[in-house]
């Protein structure tokens, strides 16, 4: 009977995927169980969802990618809020928490990698807060800008001209603020992290910068559509994770 009843659930949660805009190109999706609407500390409770074989995904259906089974991206509408988390299977749903303290609407990603097949994947959902500090403007207004610092450590992105559905290699060097040299270490089993996402918060691009240099690295990517793209950088530098925000145009 609790087999039947499991069935069912994914069934029906399956034929709502139609109404989703990445029906036909997820592998995955994630659909939440519990969580809160309220600004604060957050407590969010999801399943993902194999669209394939129409199972539930658990901890051991995944395989470690970049130090962790699965990643969790969350940003605001306007790209100025950003968070990179790691959720945890409890036994019967995945589960992470963090905290919301201003209102909005977000975008919340999970990334990994099937086991069956070894395929990455990325599935989205979205979460309305309310109740906290008032929003940024919305929808994002990108000013372009390819260096960029958070007070103390900074990034300077070469300045190759993108043009969309081309891989397109890009330098990274790494300095600080005051002039010293900064140290960096690896973060997640690379020397940085970029993740890219279009001006509509619609599409996400995570890359993992190589090392070329203590201080510079490159990274290879493909971004399938034109426009403007916010870029968070995450990395290491004297072990302290720092989080650079830059912008740019894809041709």
């Amino acid at each position: 009977m609790k087999f039947l009843k499991l069935l069912l659930w994914v069934i029906l949660l399956f034929a709502t995927f139609a109404l989703h805009a990445h029906e036909e190109t997820q592998k995955v999706a994630l659909e939440p169980e519990i969580f809160s609407n309220n600004a604060g500390h957050i407590s969010y409770q999801f399943q993902l969802i194999d669209l394939e074989k129409k199972t539930l995904i658990k901890d051991s259906d995944l395989s470690v990618g970049n130090e962790k089974l699965l990643h969790f991206i969350v940003y605001d509408s306007s790209l100025t809020d950003f968070q990179h988390l790691h959720p945890v299977y409890n036994g019967k749903s995945w589960v992470i928490e963090f905290d919301l303290n201003r209102n909005g609407d977000y975008w919340i990603w999970g990334q990994g990698i099937l086991a069956r097949n070894k395929t990455e994947f990325s599935a989205s959902n979205n979460l309305s807060i309310a109740g906290g500090i008032e929003s940024y403007p919305s929808p994002a207004e990108l000013e372009l800008t390819r260096t960029g610092n958070d007070s103390i450590s900074s990034i300077t992105l070469s300045d190759i001209q993108i043009t969309a559905k081309k891989m397109v290699m890009l330098d990274l060097k790494f300095s600080r603020t005051d002039g010293s040299a900064p140290v960096i270490t690896n973060y997640l089993g690379a020397m940085a992290h970029v993740i890219a996402v279009t001006d509509d918060g619609d599409s996400l691009v995570h890359v993992h910068v190589m090392s070329s240099k203590p201080t510079e690295g490159m990274v290879h990517a493909t971004f399938e559509n034109p426009g403007k793209y916010r870029l968070w950088v995450q990395f290491l530098d004297n072990n302290i994770l720092r989080v650079v925000p830059l912008a740019i145009e894809v041709l």
